[in-house]
């Protein structure tokens, strides 16, 4: 069975629509989806 893997930028946009609106957010919230300079 093949584990499916999704893109930094699906990550950061789900985790950022969860969120909803007026969440402030920096790349530190997303540490764990890659890179700093992945995600920034």
């Amino acid at each position: 069975m093949t584990k499916q893997t999704h893109s930094v930028d699906s990550q950061v946009w789900q985790r950022i629509e969860a969120q909803g609106k007026g969440w402030v957010f920096t790349p530190s919230d997303f540490a764990d989806v890659g890179s700093r300079t992945t995600v920034a």
